[in-house]
């Protein structure tokens, strides 16, 4: 029997915004990626969210992953308005069916074994290591002592006590079981946006989720000057976030969500955070 008959299947989840106006070429770079002989063995769906009704994206999806024989795993769920990628991520979680879940955004990519490498039958969330692609140069992100501690933790909970930097992991970086992800309710909805990546490694954290790092695998944060930025709030994102959730019970996350009330935190010591581990 082949080994890849009883393979873990992923169903990978794209939210899409203003993709013809700015991504269209990362986003033939991740079908790319997605395609490769060692990844799409594994994938059971390709679940596109097009978060943009002022866009048809429909034949442009057809064309490009009909080019890598691959369309016929396609969804395409147009949303007749924007919801915000939090929620265009659980609206394309409702309608997965494999036993994992992978959310990455339409200009990042992965390399050809990123499944391979990630995906453990036996832990509920695998997370890759992280490379920033910046205009062309890669770079990565990752100090020694972070994939030190990444290699040592065997619950996500190990890590809460620098929570993952705070935004400077991307749900793209990980893959996660579809019933842990439903057990923590899923991206956080909020009015102000910037914060849902924090919400869902916040939850993550205080559940009982296992761990395993494979820094083989590695996940592409492509920055480049068309990804909305201007739109966000992180600081009222991630205070309204605190206020919606109650008061958590593990000590580091706990004290996380008292200081982060205060703007403090959120300006100064999360930046020194962010500087110790991955700059």
């Amino acid at each position: 029997m082949d080994a890849y008959e009883t393979a873990p299947q992923v169903d990978v989840i794209i939210p899409c915004y203003q993709l013809l106006a700015f991504n269209k070429h990362h986003f033939e770079d991740l079908v790319s990626s997605l395609c490769t002989p060692e990844n799409r063995v594994y994938i059971h769906r390709i679940i596109v969210i097009n978060d943009d009704p002022q866009e048809d994206i429909a034949s442009f999806i057809e064309l490009v992953c009909n080019e890598k024989n691959i369309y016929a795993k396609v969804q395409l769920v147009q949303n007749t308005h924007c919801l915000g990628q939090g929620a265009a991520r659980n609206l394309g979680a409702s309608y997965a069916k494999a036993s994992y879940l992978h959310f990455i955004d339409q200009d990042d990519f992965i390399t050809k074994d990123f499944y391979q490498q990630v995906l453990f039958p036996k832990v509920d969330c695998g997370l890759a290591s992280l490379v920033v692609y910046d205009h062309g140069q890669l770079r990565k992100h990752h100090r020694l002592w972070t994939d030190w501690w990444y290699k040592r933790a065997s619950k996500v909970a190990d890590l809460s006590f620098f929570m993952f930097a705070n935004l400077a992991v991307s749900p793209g970086q990980y893959v996660i079981k579809k019933r842990v992800y439903e057990e923590i309710g899923g991206f956080p909805d909020l009015k102000n946006k910037g914060s849902d990546d924090f919400g869902f490694l916040f939850q993550l954290c205080e559940s009982n989720a296992t761990f395993s790092f494979a820094d083989k695998a590695i996940f592409y944060h492509r920055l480049h000057e068309h990804q909305g930025k201007k739109q966000l709030n992180i600081t009222l994102s991630v205070k309204e976030f605190l206020n919606t959730i109650a008061k958590p019970k593990r000590f580091f996350l706990r004290i996380n969500h008292q200081l982060r009330q205060y703007v403090f935190f959120e300006q100064v010591l999360s930046k020194i955070c962010y500087k110790l581990f991955f700059s």
